[in-house]
C-alpha cells in the first residue's frame, strides 16, 4: 500500500487533481481528537471548606488596610491554603461591589498563591470582556508575569489582539517573553516608539530592552528579527511546554473548526503568534479531516512566515488534497518556502482547479526565480480564464516582468468582471519600480498617476473609484508605447 501511495504522489506532481477518480495522496485521519484523548486531562478542582474559603474572603478584604508585618502575616496565613484562598480572591474579583482596594489585594493574594490555577484565574481578569477596567487588567497582568507556570499562554496572548490599554500590553508581552514566546515584541514597539503616555513610553522601552538582555541579544531589533526569521542557528530561547500547555495549544487547534468565527480567529492568533515547537503541532493538524479546520491550519502557519519553515516539505504534500490545496500554496509564499516553486509550476497546469491555479500563480509571484517567471509568462499568454491572465500579470510585477502584463493589467482597470484595484496597485507598483530604476518617462507617468489620486483624507464612493480607475486607463494608454520601449 505503501507504495501505491507513493507512486500515485510521484504521478501528480505534488499538486492537486481535478479528475474525480484521483483519490488523493495525502492521508487524512482524526488528529485533532486523537491528540487531545493522549493529553493529561484536566483535573476536577478539589471543593474546599466554605468556612475556610469566607476565613479567607475577610482576610484578603483585611490586606487592603494592613500595613508592615501583620500584612506579611496575614498574606502569608492566605497563601498557605491556596485552593480556598483562589476561591476566595475570585469571588472577590468576580463581585461587583468589590472595593478598588480589595481588588487589588485579592489580585496580589493570587499571584501570592502562584499556582497554575491562580494563573488561570489572572489571565481571566486580564481578559478585556470580562473586565472593563484597565487598572485591574494591568494589575493582574503584572501578577501573572511572576508566576513561572507556562498554563496561561494562550489566554494572555489571545488578549494582544484586542488589549486597549498600553501598561497591560507591556505585562502582558512581559509575561510571555518569561515564557519564551516572543509575540508580544510587536506591541512592545509600537508602544515604545508611539505610545501618547511619556511614561508608557518610557516602560515600554525599559521592558524591550530588558527582554532582550533576557533573551541574550544586545540589540532588541536583532530580537526581533530573529524571531520572526526560520532561526537556523536557534538563537532565540528556546522552552519544552508543559503538558498542560500542549493540551491547551491542541484546544486552540480544536477551536479552528467550530462554528463561532471569533472563536476561530482567536485560535489563529494564538497559533500564529506561537514559538518553534507549536509547527510540529500544525504539520500534524494539516492531516486533520475537516476541511475548514485544515484550511485554518495552513493560514495559521501562513502567518507565522518564515517561523513554520520546517512546516515546507508537508505543504507541498498538502497539495495533493484538492479542497484545501489552495491555502496550502498561499501558505508556502507567505512562509518563503523556496523548494515549492517547481510544485506549484505544476499546480499552474490546466489538470489543476481553478482556485489551485491562481493560488499559485499567486505564490509564485512571491517566490521568484526563473522557472516561476517563465511558468507565469505562459499563463499570461495562454491561460483560457481572464482571471488567472490578470493574476499571473499581477504575479510578474514583483518578479521584475511586469513590462509583459502591463497591456492587460491597464485593460484591467475599466474591463467588467475584472478586479479593478489589484490591478492599480500591480500597476501603480509597476510604474514605482520602473521609475526607481531611472526611467524619466516612469517618473513622468508616476506624477500623473498620483495626481489623480484624490483627496487622501477621504475615502472615495464608488463612482469617484471608477473615475479614478477610467482616468488611470486613459493616461497609461498615452504613455504604454514610450513606457513599454527599451
Amino acid at each position: 500500500m505503501l507504495g501505491l501511495a507513493l507512486a500515485a504522489s510521484a504521478w501528480s506532481g505534488a499538486c492537486a487533481r481535478s479528475e474525480p477518480a484521483a483519490a488523493p495522496s495525502f492521508e487524512l485521519r482524526a488528529v485533532t481528537a486523537k491528540a487531545l484523548a493522549s493529553l493529561p486531562q484536566p483535573a476536577e478542582p478539589p471543593r474546599p471548606d466554605p468556612a475556610m474559603v469566607e476565613r479567607l474572603r475577610g482576610q484578603i478584604v483585611d490586606l487592603a488596610h494592613l500595613r508592615g508585618r501583620m500584612r506579611d502575616a496575614v498574606l502569608q496565613d492566605v497563601t498557605g491554603a491556596p485552593e480556598p484562598a483562589l476561591v476566595a480572591a475570585s469571588a472577590l474579583l468576580a463581585a461587583q461591589d468589590t472595593e478598588p482596594e480589595v481588588w487589588h489585594s485579592a489580585i496580589e493574594a493570587l499571584g501570592a498563591v502562584g499556582t497554575p490555577r491562580a494563573l488561570l484565574a489572572l489571565a481571566n481578569v486580564v481578559d478585556i470582556q470580562r473586565c472593563h477596567d484597565p487598572r485591574m487588567r494591568a494589575d493582574a497582568a503584572r501578577a501573572a508575569g511572576r508566576i513561572d507556570a507556562d498554563v496561561a499562554v494562550p489566554e494572555l496572548c489571545a488578549q494582544l489582539k484586542y488589549e486597549t490599554d498600553g501598561e497591560t500590553v507591556i505585562w502582558i508581552a512581559d509575561y510571555l517573553a518569561r515564557q519564551r514566546n516572543y509575540s508580544g515584541l510587536d506591541g512592545l514597539r509600537v508602544l515604545a516608539g508611539n505610545a501618547r503616555e511619556p511614561e508608557v513610553r518610557e516602560h515600554a522601552g525599559a521592558v524591550l530592552a530588558e527582554v532582550a538582555r533576557d533573551a541574550g541579544f544586545d540589540d532588541p531589533d536583532a530580537l526581533y528579527a530573529a524571531w520572526h526569521s526560520a532561526d537556523p542557528e536557534r538563537e532565540v530561547p528556546r522552552k519544552e511546554p508543559s503538558p498542560e500547555l500542549r493540551a491547551a495549544i491542541w484546544r486552540c487547534v480544536a477551536d479552528l473548526g467550530v462554528f463561532d468565527l471569533k472563536h476561530v480567529d482567536d485560535a489563529r492568533f494564538v497559533l500564529a503568534g506561537s514559538p518553534w515547537w507549536v509547527v510540529d503541532v500544525l504539520v500534524q493538524a494539516l492531516h486533520e479531516q475537516e476541511p475548514h479546520l485544515r484550511a485554518c491550519v495552513a493560514q495559521s502557519l501562513e502567518r507565522m512566515g518564515a517561523r513554520a519553515t520546517a512546516a515546507c516539505d508537508e505543504l507541498v504534500k498538502a497539495l495533493d488534497e484538492p479542497r484545501t490545496a489552495p491555502a496550502m500554496a498561499t501558505a508556502l509564499a507567505a512562509i518563503g518556502c523556496r523548494d515549492a516553486v517547481e510544485p506549484l509550476v505544476r499546480c499552474t497546469t490546466s489538470e489543476a482547479g481553478p482556485e489551485l491555479r491562481n493560488a499559485a500563480a499567486r505564490a509564485l509571484g512571491v517566490l521568484g526565480g526563473r522557472p516561476a517567471v517563465d511558468a507565469l509568462v505562459g499563463l499570461l499568454e495562454q491561460a483560457d480564464s481572464p482571471d488567472l491572465r490578470q493574476t499571473a500579470a499581477e504575479a510578474l510585477v514583483p518578479l521584475g516582468a511586469g513590462a509583459r502584463g502591463a497591456t492587460l493589467l491597464c485593460d484591467c482597470l475599466t474591463r467588467p468582471g475584472a478586479d479593478h484595484d489589484t490591478a492599480e496597485a500591480a500597476l501603480e507598483a509597476w510604474l514605482a519600480g520602473e521609475a526607481d530604476a531611472g526611467k524619466r518617462v516612469a517618473v513622468e507617468a508616476l506624477d500623473a498617476w498620483r495626481a489623480l489620486a484624490g483627496d487622501p483624507n477621504r475615502t472615495a464612493t464608488v463612482a469617484e473609484t471608477a473615475e479614478r480607475h477610467e482616468a488611470r486607463a486613459a493616461l497609461l494608454a498615452q504613455r504604454l508605447p514610450d513606457l513599454l520601449r527599451p
